[in-house]
C-alpha cells in the first residue's frame, strides 16, 4: 500500500507527547472545542507533529465554496464523481465484504435493508429524503422499493455540494417523473423533513456513504431528531470497528478513489504543490462522550506558512476524518435518546458495514 498509517493497535506503548495548545488557552476555555479541534490535538498526541503544524478544517468545507455555494467548480464536480465511482465499484463487486461463501456481501446487506423497508412500506406511499445524494446507490435502493410495491410520492436530495444537482434529477428520470425529484442545496442542521412534506405521508430519510461519522455523536442525534418526525424511518450506513477487523478499514481508505479525494481537498487550499498522504488510526476525546477511533486522512508537506517564512518545516493538512462507531456503541448511539428504535440491522461478512432501519419515535 501506499502511504502511511498509524494505529492505536500498534502504538499501544508509545509515549504520547506533551499536548501543545494550537489555539491560546484563554480562548479554548472561552468556547467548546469543536471535532475539527480535538482531530488536531489527537493527531498531536498519537503522532511525531507538533499542534502547530496540524492544519484542519471541517469537513464540510471539502463540499462548497464559502464564496460562491450554489456553483459548482471543477473540484466540486470531481468529487461527487469520486464518490459516484466509489458506490459503482461496491453495487458490481459481489464479493465485497464477504469472507466465507455464505456471508454476507456489501450488496446483500443493502438488499435486506431494502427488503425491512418494503415489508414497512409496501403498497404505501413515501418521501424519499436523501441527505447526501449520490446516483448509484439511489437508483439500486429506488428500483427494488418500486418493483415491491412502495410508491415514491417524492424524492428529495439534501446537499451542500451544488454539483449533485443536476445528475442526480438526470439518473432519476427513468425512474421518477421529473415534477417528483427536487433538491434542496442546505445543510443538514437547516433541513426538517416537514419543510417539504404537505400531507401524512411519511419519509424514508437516508444518510448512507458513512457521513454519520463526519459529525460528533451528540451533534448528529441533535440534526436527526430535527430532520425526522414521528412514524418517519432512517436507513443508514456506517463503517464500524471492533478491534482486530482494523484491515477493512485501511484497505478501504488506501482505494486511488479515496486517495484522490485527499488530494483534491489539499489542491482546493494549497495548490499543485507536492504531498505524501497518511492515515491515522486514533482515538478521540469526546469529552461527555466516550472515545471513538477515527480515520484521519492527511497530506505531508513542507511548508513555510508557520513561521513567517524562515524555514521550511514538515506540515500536516487533515483532508478528512470520520468517527468510526463499534458495533454495539452504534446501536446505542441511534438509541441513546429514545427518539428512534432501530428495527432492522445487518453487518456484512468481514464486520466493517451496518445497515440499520430505524423508526423516528
Amino acid at each position: 500500500m501506499d502511504g502511511t498509517t498509524e494505529s492505536i493497535y500498534s502504538q499501544k506503548s508509545k509515549q504520547h507527547q506533551d499536548q501543545v495548545h494550537w489555539q491560546p488557552i484563554a480562548e479554548q476555555h472561552s468556547k467548546p472545542l469543536s471535532l475539527s479541534d480535538k482531530v488536531q490535538r489527537t493527531v498531536a498526541q498519537q503522532s511525531r507533529y507538533p499542534i502547530q503544524s496540524i492544519i484542519t478544517q471541517e469537513n464540510k468545507e471539502k463540499y462548497f465554496d464559502a464564496d460562491n455555494p450554489y456553483a459548482a467548480d471543477d473540484n466540486l464536480q470531481e468529487v461527487f464523481s469520486l464518490m459516484r465511482e466509489l458506490n459503482r465499484q461496491a453495487l458490481a463487486n459481489s464479493h465485497l465484504c464477504k469472507q466465507t461463501p455464505t456471508g454476507i456481501s456489501f450488496t446483500d446487506a443493502l438488499t435486506n435493508s431494502i427488503e425491512a423497508v418494503v415489508k414497512k412500506f409496501k403498497n404505501r406511499a413515501i418521501h424519499y429524503i436523501e441527505l447526501g445524494p449520490e446516483p448509484m446507490k439511489t437508483r439500486f435502493i429506488l428500483k427494488q422499493l418500486m418493483d415491491q410495491g412502495v410508491i415514491i410520492e417524492s424524492y428529495i436530495g439534501v446537499d451542500i455540494n451544488p454539483a449533485s444537482c443536476v445528475e442526480m434529477k438526470e439518473k432519476l428520470k427513468p425512474l421518477l417523473d421529473e415534477d417528483k425529484i427536487q433538491h434542496r442545496i442546505s445543510l443538514f442542521e437547516n433541513f426538517n423533513v416537514n419543510d417539504v412534506r404537505h400531507n401524512e405521508t411519511p419519509a424514508l430519510i437516508t444518510m448512507l456513504g458513512f457521513q454519520e461519522g463526519n459529525e460528533e455523536p451528540a451533534v448528529m442525534r441533535r440534526w436527526m431528531s430535527q430532520i425526522a418526525s414521528q412514524g418517519d424511518y432512517l436507513l443508514s450506513e456506517m463503517q464500524i470497528l471492533d478491534e482486530g477487523h482494523e484491515a477493512a478499514v485501511e484497505k478501504f481508505y488506501y482505494n486511488p478513489l479515496m486517495q484522490r479525494f485527499s488530494r483534491i481537498a489539499f489542491e482546493r487550499a494549497f495548490g499543485d504543490i507536492p504531498s505524501e498522504f497518511k492515515i491515522f488510526l486514533i482515538p478521540v476525546d469526546l469529552e461527555q462522550e466516550r472515545n471513538i477511533l477515527a480515520t484521519v486522512m492527511c497530506e505531508s508537506f513542507y511548508s513555510t506558512i508557520n513561521d513567517g517564512g524562515k524555514n521550511a518545516a514538515n506540515q500536516i493538512f487533515v483532508t478528512n476524518y470520520c468517527l468510526k462507531y463499534t458495533a454495539d456503541h452504534y446501536r446505542q448511539h441511534r438509541e441513546h435518546d429514545g427518539q428512534f428504535k432501530i428495527r432492522n440491522e445487518i453487518i456484512t461478512d468481514d464486520k466493517s458495514v451496518v445497515f440499520q432501519l430505524s423508526e423516528r419515535l
